[in-house]
């Protein structure tokens, strides 16, 4: 069920998602005239027009015709996922070729724009790693940028930016979409569906990139929980705080040792926004004595040792400890928060996590 044909009278490609409403209407009456016939160009079969049930224009071999291996390996859903990734590379004004055959190589979606040149595979069924790499090393090898959309993405897959690799959505009516996991409020397995048309816009205009490091600065909702131990030297009891992991600027968790969460906890922006915490109805009953390095006893003064304080949090962080309060506020760290983590950046307001901070 190919979405390209080629006429035989004019040997021009057709491409079944770019004809308007009347050329379609005009070719497949020219077709079911006989003033024109169209050969498919996987295999070089005769052909007609056909729309799906939920409307996608494509060809089909004739009836009583012998169907291509190719054809015989994509279903609607395949060639919808096509339709959508050709319209919106022709919305950002690249040339584009459907089914293109190029040497060892076929590309599902090709797209050309001032020597910038795209190939795009989507990959309905099971295909391994390596296969995945032995047909990415072919398109390297001819200069073309190529990017796969699956609707399982290979086990053994590493996102990495010189394969890029995304894995495909489908709903409960058929649409398809990007899934892209990161943390959406307290809940860290919410993945985030994105259209496919706007996704595939975006990371052709640079709006999706690699980043090898993360990074955060602003932060809408740290979580710090409060818990009290008792102090080593005088024994009465002493509250003290951790921070959860924080967010990068595009969103994604960043999973820091419990030794990092410690010092991050220290910030002065962090210890500000505890202090007024503290002066809150829910606060207000508790007492944290910190400085710019160490938790203290508000009873005899004496510094609490991190190594403890450290353990404590751990424990908290499983669901253990004494926990007296937990609050979620913003929090703009003294000092932007870098660490390797490589991952495809997608920010909702163009905050890259690749860009520098301007201090």
């Amino acid at each position: 069920m190919p979405l390209t044909a080629r006429r035989a009278t004019t040997q021009a490609l057709v491409l079944a998602p770019f004809l308007a409403d009347a050329d379609w209407a005009a070719l497949q009456a020219a077709v079911q005239s006989g003033a024109e016939q169209l050969t498919l160009p996987c295999c070089e079969g005769g052909a007609y027009l056909r729309t799906s049930p939920r409307g996608l224009r494509h060809f089909a071999h004739l009836p009583n015709a012998t169907v291509c291996e190719t054809a015989k390996r994509e279903t609607i859903e395949h060639l919808r996922v096509k339709a959508e990734i050709a319209w919106a590379c022709q919305a950002r004004g690249y040339a584009v070729t459907l089914e293109y055959p190029y040497g060892d190589w076929r590309a599902d979606v090709y797209a050309e724009k001032e020597g910038d040149r795209r190939a795009f595979e989507v990959q309905w069924s099971a295909q391994t790693l390596a296969e995945t790499e032995r047909r990415h090393a072919r398109y390297q090898r001819d200069g073309v940028r190529d990017c796969w959309f699956f609707r399982t993405l290979p086990p053994d897959y590493q996102p990495n930016g010189a394969l890029p690799a995304f894995a495909l959505s489908v709903d409960a009516d058929e649409s398809t979409g990007i899934q892209f996991r990161r943390q959406l409020g307290a809940d860290l397995r919410a993945t985030e569906i994105y259209a496919l048309g706007a996704f595939v816009g975006d990371l052709l205009t640079g709006q999706v990139r690699w980043c090898d490091h993360a990074h955060a600065h602003t932060v809408p909702d740290c979580e710090i929980v409060i818990f009290y131990t008792h102090c080593y030297r005088c024994r009465k009891a002493v509250y003290v705080y951790s921070v959860g992991n924080p967010l990068s600027a595009c969103g994604l968790e960043i999973r820091l040792s419990a030794d990092q969460r410690f010092k991050l906890g220290l910030d002065s922006a962090v210890r500000a926004v505890v202090h007024d915490f503290l002066a809150t109805p829910a606060g207000q009953r508790l007492s944290i004595s910190v400085d710019g390095r160490h938790f203290q006893c508000g009873h005899c003064g004496a510094d609490q040792k991190d190594a403890r304080i450290i353990e404590l949090s751990e424990h908290v962080r499983q669901g253990l400890g004494d926990v007296v309060a937990r609050t979620r506020q913003p929090v703009t760290f003294t000092r932007p928060l870098t660490v390797a983590l490589p991952h495809w950046c997608y920010p909702r307001e163009n905050n890259f996590c690749c860009n520098p901070y301007n201090s």
